[in-house]
């Protein structure tokens, strides 16, 4: 009586998650990219180039409500793109990085203690050593604004 059938994923849940890829222009392709075996320099770009065009439609979003002060100062919304491409760019060399580590463990090659706390060991690795990082340099950068 209790078969072993494949659960199905329902229509709500099915559309729920592109209406998530749907929040950034080109999120599948993006999807595709991340999910699939793509060279690593290829999803740096790819990260590097989302963080601004989110920071574009967060701004036009802002703007059509009236609250957008950065728009008002050129200088500090090109600082503003800037970070944004960085900060992408450096999130998608720690996910290739991660993917790069996780195969080579799974292959059984040798991997660097510091990699294997950074990013081998999943959930352990950002609550043991990204969280507190994180932390430390917040409290570094509180500081030295004082």
């Amino acid at each position: 009586m209790n078969s072993k059938r494949p659960q199905r994923r329902s229509r709500r849940q099915s559309h729920s998650s592109q209406e998530k890829l749907q929040i950034v222009p080109f999120g599948s392709e993006l999807e595709e990219l991340f999910a699939g075996g793509s060279s690593g320099w290829l999803k740096i770009v790819g990260a590097a180039v989302t963080g601004p065009i989110v920071t574009i439609l967060a701004f036009k979003r802002d703007l059509l409500k009236g609250q957008s002060p950065l728009l008002k100062d050129p200088f500090l919304f090109a600082i503003v793109l800037g970070a944004s491409f960085l900060i992408g760019g450096l999130l998608g060399a720690s996910l290739t990085l991660k993917d790069i580590v996780r195969d080579r463990m799974s292959q059984g090659q040798t991997v660097s203690l510091s990699m294997k706390l950074l990013f081998g060991w999943g959930i352990w690795s950002v609550l043991l050593v990204w969280t507190p990082m994180i932390i430390f340099l917040a409290l570094v950068g509180s500081l030295l604004s004082i």
